[in-house]
């Protein structure tokens, strides 16, 4: 009998199990000894030997997509980057401008692993740890505590994993049609006093209409909601091995083009983008998959959610986009030009983002480019007064409070303790975010020996409505609370430190004074201004969440 080699076993069928791994460590081993070897053009060729038995492994063919690109830049005399020039002064605006300029020129909406479109996903994170790296900011929130991964007893969650589970095994989940919900909201997981303020209008509008996930970081959820954060916990049965994950020749290109775009223009390079985005689309994967099921099991009309950009949040938001469900998000910080959750100038149409983005107050879209394909209603923040309300005081004599901002906590720390000791006649309080950690401030506050008397570090308690509801002058960075602040009469002052783009178009409507320094601060600050129009960042609030929901669609 003749023997055909196309026809033997061993060329048409992919090795498997064990024999596929041994192949694999082997055809590694002998590949990286020939890189080490310096033959490029050997390992590369054992590693596509080797995908001729096994053509599916993974980690074959991700080594040798990484080969080939190696070989292609080291063959290049020259760079397709060599036109991009250093940029004149390393600030925020160069570091934003430095990733429209990339995004634009190297396409990297476009860039998908595994179906995934990868640049949504890994873009804030690169922003950060790159301003971290420029020394620009410290890290955005030092003391995040993250949620307890275990299962939950809670009746209500253990009821949709159930649902879940029987969509996943084909079977109709039969309660579902007459539970009357039409929407559905993931709740932020930032609680004042236990409540939920940037949902609260809608939840309380909606009523019974609405499946509540709530978000709340191991502090329990609510009575009447489905535990968001134990469903992420379950979500992971659906976890890959990140090592699995293909990254394909073009994938990798790109990411290097990147690297070498970032050094280029602003000399450093970001994190490791490969691994960076490994993680991200491992867990996007996941979570995706957890979600897709969740809303087949739960079909609603909208949701809505109040961090478009949260890892967790996006997978939730795309799965249901995907399910042709709605896509509404809630404000609930900072927006503008140098925000690279919401900030697209090149207009580019954005995967993964709401339908329509609900805002405080007319500010936000104004000064901020939106993606094409989300509209913006402003709706207002009812919570702002009603949570003021409770303070028990009406002092306002002398208080100048500093709100911090995690990545320039500490600068601005230093200066509120500074301007106590110059301005002994002002009484002075630094508020921390709620995920700085009180502790690493009071062995800061020893770095400046005693404590002046007029000098207090205040953190969650009272709420930060209570402290802007007393506070004369209000002093920090970029932060909402300042805006916040200016709806409750507080005058304000802004401290030139990185971010204070943000606030620039603010300062120019003369809302706000900017400073330069310590000695300016203590100079100038009885002149700080009242905001000549405070509903402009903080409108009155509509009297229905839906009908501007309704209203957006209809445009």
């Amino acid at each position: 009998m003749n023997k055909s080699t196309d026809a033997s076993p061993s060329a048409t069928r992919p090795e498997t199990g064990t024999m596929s791994r041994i192949l694999c460590y082997i055809a590694l081993r002998r590949s990286n000894a020939a890189q080490k070897a310096g033959k490029l053009e050997k390992a590369l060729d054992i590693l596509t030997r080797a995908l001729g038995r096994d053509p599916k492994n993974p980690r074959l063919r991700n080594e040798q997509a990484r080969l080939k690109v190696a070989l292609k830049q080291a063959r290049c005399a020259s760079s397709s980057l060599a036109h991009i020039q250093r940029a004149e002064t390393i600030d925020i605006t160069s570091l934003c401008q430095c990733f429209w300029d990339a995004e634009k020129e190297l396409s990297l909406l476009e860039l998908k692993i595994e179906g995934v479109f990868v640049w949504p996903l890994v873009r804030m994170s690169v922003f950060y740890s790159t301003a971290q790296r420029l020394n620009l900011y410290d890290a955005p929130h030092p003391n995040l505590k993250r949620q307890n991964e275990q299962p939950t007893a809670d009746p209500l969650t253990a009821a949709a994993l159930e649902r879940c589970a029987n969509v996943a095994a084909g079977h109709p989940v039969s309660d579902w049609s007459q539970s009357g919900k039409t929407i559905a909201v993931i709740m932020n997981a930032r609680k004042l006093k236990g409540e939920d303020t940037y949902t609260k209008a809608l939840r309380d509008e909606a009523g019974a209409h609405a499946l509540l996930l709530d978000s709340h970081s191991g502090a329990g959820a609510a009575d009447d909601a489905i535990d968001f954060d134990a469903l992420l916990t379950e979500f992971k049965r659906y976890r890959i091995n990140s090592r699995d994950l293909v990254i394909e020749e073009n994938a990798l290109e790109a990411l290097a083009n990147l690297r070498m775009f970032f050094e280029r223009r602003l000399g450093v390079a970001p994190d490791d983008l490969i691994k960076v985005v490994r993680r991200n689309v491992q867990n996007f994967l996941f979570l995706y998959e957890g979600f897709d099921q969740f809303w087949r099991a739960h079909p609603v009309e909208t949701l809505f959610l109040t961090n478009g950009y949260g890892f967790r949040e996006r997978a939730a938001l795309a799965a249901a986009k995907d399910r042709g469900i709605e896509v509404v998000e809630l404000q609930h910080g900072f927006i503008s030009q140098f925000h690279l959750g919401y900030s697209w100038p090149n207009r580019d149409h954005v995967p993964y983002v709401a339908d329509t983005l609900l805002t405080f107050g007319d500010y936000w879209p104004d000064v901020t480019p939106l993606p094409e394909n989300m509209n913006a209603r402003t709706i207002g923040a009812p919570y702002v007064k009603d949570m003021a309300a409770l303070s028990d005081t009406d002092s306002r004599i002398g208080l100048v409070t500093f709100t911090s901002q995690g990545v320039v906590g500490r600068q601005l720390f230093d200066m509120a303790v500074r301007f106590a000791q110059a301005r002994s006649d002002k009484q002075v309080m630094f508020r921390l975010h709620p995920s700085e950690s009180v502790e690493d401030y009071e062995q800061a506050l020893k770095t400046h020996g005693d404590a002046p008397a007029n000098f207090e570090i205040s953190h969650r308690t009272p709420v930060i409505f209570e402290v802007l509801a007393r506070t004369e002058i209000l002093v920090g960075a970029f932060s909402t609370t300042l805006l916040e602040g200016m709806v409750l009469d507080c005058r304000t002052i802004v401290i030139n430190l990185p971010g204070i783009e943000y606030m620039k178009p603010i300062i120019d409507r003369g809302d706000a004074l900017m400073v330069q320094s310590l000695e300016e601060l203590v100079r100038r600050v009885d002149d700080a201004p009242y905001a000549t129009d405070p509903s402009y960042y903080y409108a009155p609030p509509v009297a229905s969440v839906m009908e501007q929901v309704r209203a957006a669609r209809a445009e």
